[in-house]
């Protein structure tokens, strides 16, 4: 593997938390309980809470901690080591009281975390104990299982150093800790505060058999209604912790370990199943599953029916079978409408957490739908995952983040995985795979099934840092896009929409593919990291990936929302860095910058004067600079956008001290392109000799909404008013770009696609013969096989769709009569060569009982995530079935942007733009097969 070094502290290095440590006011993360009473307890100063965050400094001191306002009290941990950040351990105290938790350092108040002033009473285990004790501090409970069978709503129990419950409870469900608020005991509740089981500060307390024999489960629930909260505890067992059912379940701090697992009957370290809210925060989860672990074996698994996860701030290492984590929703029963289980999942937020070496995926969201709730993967460290080698059943997938959009059972997902600031290093490194094309930084595996909505994958602001290894010694390959309709990775020219972003770091496999026409602006550079060896994967000074993100904006995360921190704790500016870590400020001592306004959003032309202070020093002079160069910027400041932007622009106004260049601050000028759109259709078309076609434009955000009609190469003839006509003859087939120039602004065209197709080549036309026939006609170059055949389509269907078909005997032209089709549609003949669905040649369209559909949309030009308004007809008496559906131009009625069920005979309905700028049309298809188009709208521009 290749390794690189760059110079740095090493402090910085053993503390992986570069970036200014002693200039950043102290951030929380979060902490281990969030509700809990402030009496009580011992010494009556209530309960224990642990604030999990960084910068808190490496004791008290002078430092404070308050809740609500009042200050916490008998602050036993400060500053405390946990992963790679900080934590510290007080106690709430009489004056504390419901409203934030806020840390202060050196006068720097931190962040705020929500808490609660709650009722409840306060319990203790220790092994010096007796379980017919009161459970008090001073006379404890000596057992686990008795603080379960008293414990209430609201109730915490603080479990001593020492205790351990690793035998099995006695229930019946091969367990050591049992959870049921059914049969077995009132120990769970919907209602009411969680109770919480913690263990007291820097005690080390065990729920399961550590040694990998029964019970098989450390935690386990059944029946449970959830409302727990589980802090501190070493979990252990072949599955040390399984929440089956219920809501409200908070894990924080906890270490995790199963080395003996083998997994085969699908589990993990950590798994929920039929199982929400759950926060996982700060746990440890490591060696994972024995070396020769089932390919269903995971570490994380969020499984059946999981929906509202927040995974924050955890490490997970060394996880043999396959996935570090895993989201993916199967059928408990036998499928099928009538089997409720197995839907996809939603609201999802994976974040801020350090994952690495796996034997498969680093992370795998399958069966997901972030149209029912966002599904947000971000300031996420993976690296070493996919390094192999094979599991038991030869399979999985080798990427750090792996997408594939399947279904398992219900109704199939649709929308958008938001994948953003990750660094990933040295993903799919295995060598041998059972199969190819799975060994990438980031995978959207296209596993739709025929039909169903696509999951689209929009990545930004990712460092992907390829090593090489045997299989690619070049380096693996940095992201791959399943097209699927045909079930194959895309090619080089394809224009696949699925995997799609901007500003992400690509380096280590070569220059990043510049065919990839849906991933914008990449950066393909040395991204300077400390190193690659130890691995420290912070920024050193001068990365390119500094200042070269784009900003994320309010996407709507589930849970904590962690989009302006990276992985440290950093505030990220206006303009991020790509990756997960930012490059920290200035040490105190050193000049301070700011520049004022932090953010503004110009018109293309458009000015804005930026001021810069500087603190620290005598000298307030700053030298101005903009990455990338877009527009003019001068040296007092004054920015002016462009006179022209064809697409949303970030840049980054930066004022960098004379004193000390290692001072800056950035702002943020977001330049917004053109209101004026172009749109041409058709976008495409064949014909023949000497044949015509009217093509018209539609201008949209201009008074003037003349064009200039202009083709290259010349050929044919081209009107003033857009009407094309073919030359009379031809002696290849040739393509010609058929261009409308804006008058209003020359910078906005569209093209229109000619493929002219000589004498001799392949065409199929149509002719009505009557009122209830038509005639097919088609010539093709001599000697072809008698295996081409002609189909019946319709407009936007898949390929390998047809409801008619006839083989053409391999001569060169010829033609047959046939019935019309009997139901409506907009239908099409197809001329596919060999006995495959390789289409030669489309007719013009056939219309057939369609006068009674219709759709419409508006506005025709729309911002990207704005409301559209809908309107459709259909005849009456229509089945149920029928839908509606928003599709790219160009895209197959396979994948749908956005699918709408309709019923009846009109109707009107709201939706949202999508959110990838470009032309499309709503098409409304008939129910069934789901690929008859019975009408088209007209095309709607997203800017």
């Amino acid at each position: 593997m290749r390794a690189r070094y760059r110079c740095s502290s090493l402090f910085c290095i053993l503390s992986m938390a570069c970036g200014g440590l002693f200039a950043q006011a102290p951030v929380l993360f979060f902490s281990d309980i969030a509700s809990g009473p402030n009496t009580g307890g011992e010494n009556g100063n209530g309960a224990y809470v642990t604030i999990y965050g960084n910068y808190l400094g490496a004791s008290q001191g002078t430092s404070t901690v308050t809740a609500g306002g009042g200050s916490m009290v008998n602050c036993q941990v400060w500053g405390g080591a946990w992963l790679w950040y900080q934590k510290l351990t007080c106690q709430l105290g009489p004056s504390a009281a419901s409203g934030n938790l806020v840390v202060t350092v050196n006068g720097q108040p931190s962040n705020s975390l929500p808490f609660t002033v709650a009722p409840g009473n306060i319990y203790f285990v220790a092994t010096t104990g007796g379980d017919k004790n009161p459970g008090t501090f001073a006379a404890p409970w000596q057992t686990l299982l008795k603080a379960r069978d008293a414990m209430l709503p609201g109730d915490i129990t603080y479990a001593m150093n020492g205790v351990t419950q690793s035998a099995d409870d006695g229930t019946g469900w091969d367990a050591a800790f049992l959870l049921s608020g059914g049969g077995q005991g009132n120990w769970c509740s919907a209602t009411g505060y969680p109770r919480a089981l913690v263990a007291y500060p820097r005690a080390t307390v065990t729920v399961g058999n550590s040694s990998g024999g029964s019970p098989e489960y450390g935690l386990r629930t059944s029946d449970c209604q959830g409302n727990w909260v589980f802090s501190g505890i070493a979990f252990r067992g072949l599955s040390p912790a399984e929440t089956g059912s219920g809501s409200n379940y908070r894990f924080s701090g906890s270490d995790i370990t199963c080395p003996y697992t083998q997994g085969s009957g699908g589990s993990a370290c950590f798994e929920t199943s039929q199982a929400s809210h759950i926060d996982f925060f700060g746990n440890h989860v490591y060696n994972a599953g024995a070396a020769n672990a089932s390919a269903l074996f995971q570490g994380v698994y969020f499984s059946t029916d999981s929906n509202a996860i927040d995974m924050g701030w955890n490490l997970v290492e060394n996880v043999h079978g396959c996935r570090g984590v895993q989201v993916h929703s199967s059928p408990l029963g036998s499928g099928g409408p009538q089997d409720p289980t197995g839907h996809d999942q939603y609201d999802i937020s994976i974040h801020d957490n350090t994952i690495h070496d796996t034997q498969c995926d680093g992370i795998i969201a399958d069966t997901v739908d972030p149209s029912k709730g966002p599904v947000a993967i971000y300031n996420n460290v993976v690296y070493n995952a996919g390094i192999g080698p094979n599991n038991p059943e030869g399979t999985g997938a080798w990427n750090c983040i792996d997408i594939p959009g399947s279904t398992a059972n219900g109704p199939a997902g649709s929308g958008t995985v938001e994948i953003f600031n990750n660094t990933l290093f040295a993903c799919g490194t295995f060598a041998n795979p059972p199969y190819g094309n799975d060994n990438n930084a980031i995978a959207e595996n296209g596993d739709e099934a025929p039909g169903a909505p696509a999951i689209y994958v929009h990545i930004r602001n990712n460092l992907m840092d390829s090593a090489p290894s045997a299989l690619y010694p070049g380096g693996v390959p940095y992201v791959v896009i399943w097209d699927p309709v045909n079930g194959e990775p895309c090619g080089n020219s394809q224009n696949c929409p699925w995997l799609f972003g901007t500003n992400n770091l690509m380096y280590g496999a070569g220059a990043p593919a510049v065919n990839l026409t849906q991933i914008l602006k990449s950066v393909d550079a040395d991204p300077l990291l400390v190193s690659t060896t130890i691995p420290d994967l912070h920024l050193t000074s001068g990365s390119p990936a500094n200042q070269a993100g784009v900003a994320i904006g309010a996407i709507g995360v589930f849970g904590v929302d962690n989009t302006g921190r990276d992985h440290d704790g950093v505030p990220r500016g206006p303009v991020p860095a790509i990756g997960a870590y930012e490059i920290g400020g200035s040490s105190s001592g050193n000049p301070t910058v700011g520049v004022s306004p932090s953010q503004v959003t110009l018109q293309v032309g458009q000015a804005q004067q930026f001021s810069a202070t500087v603190g620290g020093n005598a000298s307030t002079a700053v030298a101005w600079s903009m990455n990338p160069v877009v527009g003019t910027l001068t040296s007092t400041g004054l920015y002016t956008s462009p006179a022209s932007a064809p697409n949303p622009e970030t840049v980054a106004i930066t004022a960098t001290s004379l004193a000390n260049p290692a001072a800056s601050a950035s702002a943020a000028a977001i330049v917004s392109p053109s209101s004026v759109s172009l749109t041409v259709s058709p976008p495409a078309a064949t014909l023949g000799a000497s044949q015509s076609i009217q093509f018209a434009a539609l201008v949209s955000g201009a008074g003037n909404t003349a064009v200039i009609w202009s083709m290259t190469p010349s050929i044919g003839t081209l009107s003033a008013s857009g009407m094309y006509t073919a030359p009379p003859n031809t002696a290849a087939t040739q393509t010609v770009a058929v261009t409308a120039t804006c008058e209003a602004d020359s910078t906005k065209s569209a093209t229109a696609e000619i493929t002219l197709a000589p004498v001799g080549q392949y065409s199929v036309s149509f002719a009505l013969v009557g009122s209830t026939s038509v005639k097919v006609s088609w010539t093709a170059p001599s000697g072809r096989p008698a295996s081409d055949w002609i189909g019946l389509s319709s407009v936007g269907a898949p390929g390998y769709w047809y409801t008619w078909s006839q083989n053409t005997g391999g001569a060169a032209a010829g033609s047959m009569v046939l019935n019309l089709p009997s139901s409506p549609g907009i239908w099409v003949f197809r001329y596919y060569t060999g006995s495959n669905y390789t289409i030669a040649a489309t007719s013009a369209p056939l219309s057939v009982g369609v006068s009674g559909f219709s759709v419409g949309a508006s506005p025709g030009t729309v911002a990207a995530g704005a409301p559209l308004t809908v309107t459709w007809t259909a005849p009456a008496g229509r089945p149920a079935g029928d839908s509606i559906g928003l599709f790219r131009v160009g895209v197959s009625n396979v994948n749908p942007t956005t699918t709408q069920y309709v019923n009846g005979s009109a109707g009107t309905f709201a939706m949202p733009a999508p959110q990838t700028a470009g032309e499309y049309r709503f098409r409304y298809l008939l129910g069934g097969s789901g690929w008859v188009t019975a009408a088209l709208g007209p095309a709607i521009a997203v800017q």
